[in-house]
């Protein structure tokens, strides 16, 4: 606003319109450092592995339809009889599958196939866990997999997912097709599909 008195020309500012402007302009600007350390500790404190697997994507990924019940499916993922029963190399599997959990798959002649850990354990949906594969070698490196189930009416959908798997462990995608066809058959007919590799 400007007022003449005589030859002065008197210049007013609203001051509330420049604290507008300023809350407009400026505001955001000192807010974002705010907000920036509200994401930081949100991130310290859940850590990255909750979002990890939606983040990352599969190495591998499966998915089969199974005509059986969520608890059947479930069982046959989680309790060690079973999964021996239908395995196609193992004759046997020593531990457990709940969190935290270490399962030992052991062949005929009393040697260790593979080892795993449970890490999360969601009863009847997931299952999460690490892949040690002693087939490839004691030293080979480990990865991650995880088993999820979703029922869809008198059928399960079984997704089989794979992470992080280690140059030279490609014929790991076989073997997860060949354990599907096994634990299918087992859980539809009462037979497994022994085919070893």
């Amino acid at each position: 606003m400007t007022r003449k008195v005589g030859r002065f020309k008197y210049h007013y500012l609203n001051a509330v319109l420049l604290q507008q402007v300023m809350d407009r302009w400026i505001e955001p600007l000192l807010v974002k450092p705010a907000a920036r350390a509200v994401l930081n500790l949100k991130l310290q404190l859940e850590g990255t592995t909750p979002m990890q697997d939606k983040i990352t994507k599969p190495d591998f990924m499966m998915q089969t339809f199974i005509h059986c019940t969520q608890v059947a499916l479930w069982d046959a993922l989680s309790d060690p009889d079973q999964m021996a029963a239908y395995h196609f190399m193992c004759d046997r599997v020593d531990g457990t599958a709940q969190e935290g959990g270490q399962m030992a798959w052991i062949r005929a002649d009393d040697s260790t196939m593979l080892t795993q850990t449970a890490t999360k354990v969601t009863p009847k949906t997931r299952i999460k866990a690490t892949f040690e594969p002693l087939f490839f070698g004691p030293d080979a490196p480990a990865s991650r997999m995880a088993f999820e189930i979703g029922a869809q009416g008198p059928f399960c959908k079984l997704t089989i997912l794979h992470y992080d798997i280690p140059e030279g462990q490609d014929g790991v995608a076989e073997r997860w097709a060949r354990l599907a066809a096994s634990l299918k058959s087992w859980l539809e007919t009462g037979t497994p599909v022994k085919m070893e590799m």
